[in-house]
């Protein structure tokens, strides 16, 4: 008995290892793409946010690199072409720090399943007078995601 609980305990270790690195090969070989954009301004007469349609995405992570927003995405797909668009609508909430929002949406003609990690950055010259200001805090939409953005005083 004791030697097939050995046996069985040898060979269990032995396919551990194989299946921990296939999952690690799997991950490692995720598409990566790294897009620089400006944030795009809707005009006065853009739809309001809600009436913005974009495809399924998860923001992963998000962090304010010098005057850009870098934020981390995946989504379905890997075969086809993908279209990031930000907007903002100059709208603030009256707090402090002040309160904006950024809309993030994907525009996927990408009928693949892998799972794609894109990182993207965002420009933040259109809050640098708040961040300058004592900080903006920013929320990412869909998320509600939100990051605080300060710069010194020049």
């Amino acid at each position: 008995m004791k030697i097939k609980l050995s046996v069985l305990i040898l060979i269990t270790l032995s396919v551990l290892p194989s299946c921990v690195s296939k999952k690690l090969n799997t991950v490692s070989e995720a598409i990566t793409h790294v897009v620089d954009m400006k944030l795009i301004e809707p005009s006065a007469s853009e739809i309001p946010y809600r009436e913005i349609d974009s495809d399924p995405f998860h923001i992963d992570d998000i962090k304010v690199i010098d005057d850009k927003l870098r934020v981390v995405v995946s989504y379905g797909g890997g075969c086809g072409s993908v279209n990031w668009q930000v907007f903002y609508n100059n709208l603030v909430r009256k707090s402090f720090p002040p309160q904006t929002d950024f809309l993030l949406t994907l525009n996927d003609e990408d009928p693949c399943r892998s799972i794609v990690i894109d990182t993207l950055h965002i420009s933040l010259g259109q809050v640098e007078s708040m961040a300058r200001a004592g900080g903006v805090v920013i929320r990412l939409l869909p998320s509600e995601d939100a990051i605080h953005y300060a710069l010194p005083l020049r």
